[in-house]
């Protein structure tokens, strides 16, 4: 419930939560926010809106395969609507076989190219691949080293 109490600081006021934890579902439902309980790992998505906004947060470098689950999530973004993406960057620790505990957690930093130190191109690359456009990134360290990317499903 922390992103979403941000939100709707920020002026938003129809805010949904995706979360597979029941604790943290608790927590959140505190606060009158709408919750629903999915796995962004492996769905189904159970979504019963079309959203203006998608907005992760430090969320998709822990899924096996990310390309999936932002797929399947961004058919419930509306054809002019974009996607907010914050992922660790560079996170080359998570690509090291050695250090096998966030080697693990962080099994999506391969595949989203987040272990190549080249200004975020390869990452970049890698979501155009997928069919989003980027419409914006940058870097900032608020947590950890990040990069914000702004994106758009492409016109097919």
């Amino acid at each position: 419930g922390v992103c979403l109490k941000h939100l709707n600081k920020l002026g938003y006021t129809n805010v949904t939560g995706l979360e597979i934890v029941d604790e943290k579902i608790s927590n959140a439902k505190k606060f009158n926010f709408n919750i629903i309980k999915t796995d962004i790992c492996s769905g189904p998505f159970n979504l019963t809106e079309i959203y203006d906004i998608l907005y992760s947060s430090h969320t998709l470098e822990h899924v096996l395969c990310p390309e999936y689950s932002i797929k399947e999530l961004s058919k419930f973004l509306k054809p002019d609507g974009v996607i907010h993406m914050i992922l660790p960057y560079p996170d080359w620790d998570a690509a090291n076989p050695g250090d096998l505990h966030r080697f693990r957690v962080h099994c999506g930093v391969v595949p989203l190219g987040l272990h190549i130190v080249d200004n975020g191109k390869s990452t970049c690359n890698i979501f155009k691949s997928m069919g989003f456009d980027i419409l914006d990134y940058s870097f900032h360290s608020y947590r950890e080293g990040e990069i914000h990317l702004v994106m758009k499903k492409s016109k097919e």
